[in-house]
C-alpha cells in the first residue's frame, strides 16, 4: 500500500503497540513487555467468536525499514511475519507478510478465520490510523 508519509513515521506507528487496542479490530489489549534499541517484545490480547487468546511476538527492527515478527508465545504452532517500509521520496510503500499455523484443530476452526481476517486487515487499519494521527510534517 502507498501512503503519503515517511517510512520512519509509519514504522513508528507500527511500533506504538500500546495503542493497537484503539484501532486494530479484535484487539482487546496491547502492551510492550520489553523494549531495546532494535527490538520490541509485545503482547496482544485478541478476541473473536467468544474466545480470547494472547499472542506475544518479538519484533526485530532493521535499519533498512524492515520489522521481523517472530513468535514468543500464543496459540500458534508457528508464526512469523515481516513489515516493510520503503521510502519513495513522495510517500512510502508499506507491506506486511504473515504466515501462521495454529496449535490445535479446535483453535484453528474457531480462530483461524478470525486471525486471518485481522492479518488481512492490518495494513488497512494502520493506513487509516496514519491518516488519523500523522501530519504533513510526517511526510517525505
Amino acid at each position: 500500500m502507498l501512503l503519503p508519509y515517511s517510512a520512519k513515521a509509519l514504522q513508528a506507528l507500527v511500533n506504538d503497540v500500546d495503542r493497537y487496542r484503539e484501532f486494530v479490530p479484535g484487539c482487546k489489549s496491547s502492551n510492550v513487555i520489553e523494549k531495546g534499541d532494535d527490538f520490541v517484545v509485545a503482547r496482544l490480547e485478541l478476541s473473536g467468536r467468544g474466545v480470547t487468546e494472547s499472542l506475544v511476538t518479538r519484533n526485530d527492527q532493521s535499519e533498512n525499514g524492515i520489522i521481523v515478527l517472530s513468535l514468543v508465545s500464543g496459540p500458534f504452532e508457528s508464526f512469523n511475519g515481516q513489515w516493510s517500509f520503503t521510502d519513495l521520496g513522495v510517500g512510502c510503500r508499506v507491506g506486511l507478510e504473515v504466515s501462521f499455523r495454529l496449535k490445535s484443530l479446535m483453535i484453528d476452526s474457531l480462530l483461524g478465520p478470525f486471525f486471518g481476517k485481522i492479518i488481512d486487515g492490518l495494513v488497512d487499519s494502520f493506513s487509516k490510523r496514519a491518516r488519523d494521527v500523522l501530519t504533513d510534517e510526517d511526510s517525505n
